[in-house]
């Protein structure tokens, strides 16, 4: 498990210009012009970078997925420098348009197809990255305001702890998104102790004082789909069993995923390092 930050990785070109504008203008509206003379950091200049963290997955993996909320900063499709730079590229494809709920989606394909099918070497990418080039209002839960990137590399090796489960939720209510956490964290809990719970800030007032949940790790502001995955990095070492859960209140959207300890349970995907 890898996490970056970014400062301003490149520059908007003449042709990005021209591009936006004309986009913006279908929809009855014009860029900022001012956004296009600040730095920005793209998809691809992530891509790039968590391509030299690659590890196993160099060596070819059978899955990767991309997961945002944000828009990119430039068109085009930034997996291509994850094909492209690594031999025999299995299935590569991306989620997006649902909020900050989008990783666990992610998530849910990649054990899915592990569960399912053949996959044993899988990735999940998931970026924030801030420039916006409108000046409409954007909900707090999806503005980003950092650039960020998390890989996960997920193998049937894996050091960190298998996922026992990944979920998703359509809540209409606090009574649907507390019974599914309820659930959620029984099972991880199995009369054990206290779960570690990393969680968004709209599900703090569900988790704090919860009696399944122990330490409560709560996910940064301006990091809509990075900030519950920068998070858990923290909580891995100390072998608890871990919920990461986020909700994204417009779309109704309850994303769960449970982490085991390493060594209890036998499912087959686990994390790798965190660096």
């Amino acid at each position: 498990m890898h996490r970056f930050e970014f400062g301003a990785e490149s520059r908007y070109t003449s042709q990005d210009r021209t591009y936006f504008t004309d986009l913006f203008a279908t929809f009855g509206t014009v860029p900022d012009e001012n956004a296009f003379e600040s730095g920005r950091t793209t998809f691809r200049d992530m891509a790039a970078r968590l391509v030299l963290s690659a590890g196993e997955l160099a060596d070819g993996f059978d899955m990767a997925v991309l997961a945002h909320a944000t828009p990119d900063a430039e068109p085009g499709w930034p997996m291509s420098v994850l094909v492209e730079a690594v031999p025999g590229a299995g299935l590569v494809l991306g989620v997006s348009d649902q909020g900050v709920v989008a990783p666990f989606t992610a998530m849910r394909l990649v054990l899915d197809q592990v569960y399912d099918g053949p996959v044993i070497r899988a990735a999940v990418w998931i970026m924030d990255q801030s420039a916006t080039l409108h000046t409409e209002p954007v909900p707090d839960n999806r503005r980003a305001t950092r650039n960020a990137a998390v890989a996960l590399v997920l193998t049937d090796t894996g050091t960190l702890g298998p996922f026992g489960f990944a979920q998703q939720h359509s809540c209409e209510d606090a009574v649907q998104v507390r019974a599914a956490l309820d659930a959620a964290l029984t099972q991880l809990a199995d009369d054990g102790p206290p779960v570690t719970v990393v969680c968004g800030e709209a599900l703090v007032p569900y988790v704090e004082h919860h009696p399944l949940a122990g330490a409560v790790r709560v996910a940064p502001a301006g990091q809509p789909c990075t900030g519950v995955w920068f998070v858990l990095a923290d909580c891995l070492s100390a072998g608890d069993r871990v919920l990461i859960a986020d909700y994204d209140e417009e779309f109704g959207y309850l994303g769960l995923c449970g982490m085991e300890p390493t060594g209890r349970s036998a499912q087959p995907m686990s994390a790798g390092g965190v660096r």
